[in-house]
C-alpha cells in the first residue's frame, strides 16, 4: 500500500468556507492525511488573503525549507484577496503557487483531483 498524501492546510485569514471544503475532501479520503507542520507535508493549501504578517511567516518557512513545496491557492481570497480587494497570492511572486483554485469555495472534488494531479506529476 502506498504512503498517504500529506496534506498541510494553512489559513492566512479567510471565512472558513475553503477550509471546510478541504477538510471534508481530504478527510473522506483514503489516500491523504492531514499533518500538523509545513516540513512534514507533501503539499500545501493556502486559504485566506496574506496580511503582512502571514506572508512574512510563509516566506521565512518556504526559504528555510530544504525542497520547495507543492502550494496551491484555494479560493478566490487565495488567489486574488477578492472579496476583500488585495492580500492575494498573485501579488506574492516570492510564493512559489504551482496552481490556482478558483471558486468561493471550490469543491471537494476539484481540491482531491487537483492534490492527486501534482502528487503524479511530482513523483
Amino acid at each position: 500500500m502506498a504512503l498517504p498524501i500529506r496534506v498541510f492546510r494553512a489559513n492566512t485569514g479567510s471565512c472558513g468556507g475553503c477550509d471546510a471544503e478541504i477538510i471534508l475532501a481530504v478527510s473522506q479520503s483514503a489516500d491523504m492525511e492531514f499533518v500538523s507542520t509545513p516540513v512534514d507535508a507533501d503539499i500545501w493549501l493556502l486559504t485566506g488573503i496574506l496580511s503582512q504578517y502571514t506572508r512574512s511567516y510563509i516566506v521565512q518557512t518556504i526559504t528555510s525549507m530544504s525542497e520547495r513545496p507543492t502550494i496551491i491557492a484555494v479560493g478566490q481570497c487565495a488567489i486574488n484577496g477578492a472579496p476583500f480587494g488585495r492580500g492575494g497570492l498573485q501579488d506574492a511572486l516570492e510564493i512559489p503557487v504551482k496552481t490556482q483554485l478558483d471558486g468561493c469555495p471550490p469543491t471537494p472534488a476539484v481540491i482531491l483531483a487537483t492534490i492527486r494531479n501534482h502528487m503524479q506529476h511530482r513523483k
